[in-house]
């Protein structure tokens, strides 16, 4: 059965919603329970503004229907489920992945057979401690560059420096497990051929090693392919995360130049309102893709105890602090081309939200990481038997080199898939309030400065009629 769902948000009149069913049959109370609870969540930020501008209290003061203004449906409608009740629905919840699942009569959910603590039960099997040391390590690759760190990456020392940082490497330390299988694999190798020369082995007993390694070779152009896409379809998913934050940080700029320039001076509380929530939109995104994040940890110093518990308690707080900003500014009364144009801006931040949580819910199709995993091992897996004969046991640091080398590009790619977890998202975030901290504060700076250069000695009026280029330049 489907279920088509128009809500409508009106910030004078709650929500009214309609439903329908495939057939003549109609459920227009279906829905209401839910859509109040939403309503409640969508109309909490008009609560914030009333005691910061204290102004238009009454036009703000919205009725939210709650669940006991549910409507009895008619008798004899809503048995599409066989007891004479309308369908229970839950709506998945796309910003934090959970998927719908089956309800009872009584209306709870239904636990699958294998439910998701079983299956994280099992996976914490599979978890080595290299893993737990490698995820650890990825908040330390967060790192923005200076002028210096610059010059130190163009250093002609760079290559002595990460040859002999190769111990230290996050990489080959999340690899030591598979590159300690290939040398295992090479010392046995090396043994048994060693013992087969010496005639130490039964005589019925011959090489294991490959003489012929043409299909060996052959197959490395396939792998270099794989290892290719891997690769660059892993950049391209960080290259636009990082192009998002950027343009994140560019519109927060803009946000908080148009409130300054707009917003009405007789009311510096809404100004202050706005910097505020304007900062808790990117460290509230950042809490949004980070499992690691604290989202007190974050705002307690940026918005009021009473904001920062409205924004604790909704779902989707990067949504919430976009309701809060559209607020303010339908408080400020400004001119309709600047609304228009800081609603473009708030337009962007939805979006810049929508591609993050696509990056972070969508890896590259997951066929072809195992595929290439496949491959990379099977491949490396018969390296030993195939350099043998040309390398000796120079074949096993041979294979671990080469290994290494191959097995880092799959894992470099690997980890660079989800991108939120490297990216330095604490000097971004860091770098956006330090802006808008010092454009707020500045704001009488500029238009005093302003006003003097074209009001000279308190004239009330602008005393030059013509203009003179060199006078002013």
């Amino acid at each position: 059965m489907s279920i088509n769902v128009t809500a409508v948000l009106s910030p004078s009149r709650g929500i009214s919603v309609g439903a329908g069913a495939i057939g003549p049959r109609r459920h227009p109370a279906v829905l209401r329970p839910m859509c109040a609870s939403m309503g409640h969540s969508f109309l909490a930020h008009k609560s914030l503004l009333p005691a910061v501008t204290g102004r238009r209290q009454q036009r703000l003061q919205v009725q939210s229907a709650g669940p006991q203004a549910e409507q009895k449906t008619e008798s004899g409608k809503g048995t599409e489920n066989g007891n004479g009740q309308p369908p229970k629905i839950i709506l998945s919840d796309m910003a934090h992945g959970v998927k719908d699942q089956p309800v009872g009569p009584d209306g709870r959910k239904l636990e699958p057979e294998n439910s998701s603590k079983d299956r994280e039960t099992r996976k914490q099997g599979l978890i080595t401690a290299a893993d737990k040391r490698k995820e650890e390590s990825r908040r330390y690759r967060r790192t923005i560059f200076g002028f210096e760190q610059w010059r130190e990456h163009r250093s002609t020392s760079r290559y002595l420096r990460h040859i002999t940082g190769v111990a230290k490497s996050g990489i080959a330390r999340g690899l030591s497990g598979p590159l300690w299988t290939i040398a295992t694999i090479g010392v046995l190798v090396g043994t048994y051929e060693s013992l087969l020369e010496a005639g130490q082995l039964p005589a019925g007993w011959g090489s294991i090693s490959l003489v012929n390694a043409s299909a060996f070779n052959y197959s490395s152009f396939a792998l270099s392919l794989l290892l290719v896409f891997r690769t660059n379809s892993s950049y391209a998913r960080w290259a636009e995360a990082r192009a998002i934050w950027g343009s994140v940080v560019n519109r927060s700029r803009d946000v908080m130049r148009q409130a300054n320039t707009y917003w009405p001076e007789e009311d510096p509380e809404l100004l202050a309102l706005t910097c505020r929530w304007m900062m808790a939109f990117s460290a509230s995104l950042k809490v949004h893709l980070r499992e690691d994040s604290d989202l007190d940890a974050d705002l307690k110093d940026i918005l009021r105890p009473e904001e920062l518990n409205a924004l604790r308690a909704s779902a989707h707080r990067p949504n919430f602090v976009l309701s809060m900003l559209s607020s303010a500014a339908e408080e400020a009364n400004c001119p309709a081309f600047a609304r228009v144009r800081y609603d473009e801006n708030l337009t962007s931040f939805a979006d810049a939200a929508g591609a993050c949580e696509r990056i972070l819910k969508t890896p590259i199709p997951l066929s072809y990481t195992r595929h290439t995993s496949r491959f990379l091992i099977v491949y490396v897996f018969f390296m030993p038997f195939t350099l043998w004969h040309a390398c000796g046991w120079g074949m096993v640091p041979a294979s671990v080199a080469i290994s290494f080398l191959l097995l880092g590009i799959e894992e470099i790619g690997v980890q660079i898939e989800e991108p939120f977890a490297i990216l330095p998202l604490e000097g971004i975030c860091s770098t956006i309030a330090t802006n808008l901290r010092e454009m707020h504060a500045k704001r009488n700076d500029v238009k005093r400065l302003v006003s003097t250069v074209i009001r000279p000695s308190g004239q009330g009026a602008r005393a030059r009629t013509k203009y003179d280029p060199e006078e002013f330049l």
